[in-house]
């Protein structure tokens, strides 16, 4: 989405001529961040988090910092912040997320909703 085209769940991508790009949870809730040393992907996945937690106060994140950390440190301290810094502690939250999202997913099966615009 080009600038304008804004919602609780959207956040910056890039940049194109025309403009700042935007996507949507709700669009593509599925994410892959890749590149080089030094690319820009610690910043990128910073910036998303805390965009999604400005528009979306009552949103929970679950975070894997496996560098203890370094990376994400600047969210600790909220409430809706969950972290997981060791293998046994990401298996814990994996399979806590897993419920989350089977008794989400039966949810919306069992009151005729496609995706998450028709719960809210």
């Amino acid at each position: 989405h080009e600038t304008g085209e804004i919602s609780q769940y959207s956040f910056p991508i890039g940049r194109s001529r025309t403009g700042i790009v935007t996507t949507s949870l709700v669009d593509t809730p599925h994410y892959l961040v890749g590149g080089s040393t030094q690319g820009g992907k610690s910043t990128f996945l910073r910036q998303t988090i805390y965009t999604l937690m400005k528009q979306n106060p009552y949103m929970r994140f679950t975070l894997f910092d496996f560098k203890r950390g370094v990376e994400l440190n600047v969210f600790e301290g909220p409430t809706n912040v969950r972290f997981a810094y060791e293998p046994a502690s990401a298996s814990d939250e994996l399979s806590w997320i897993s419920t989350e999202l089977d008794a989400r997913f039966r949810f919306l099966s069992e009151n005729n909703m496609r995706d998450i615009t028709a719960w809210l």
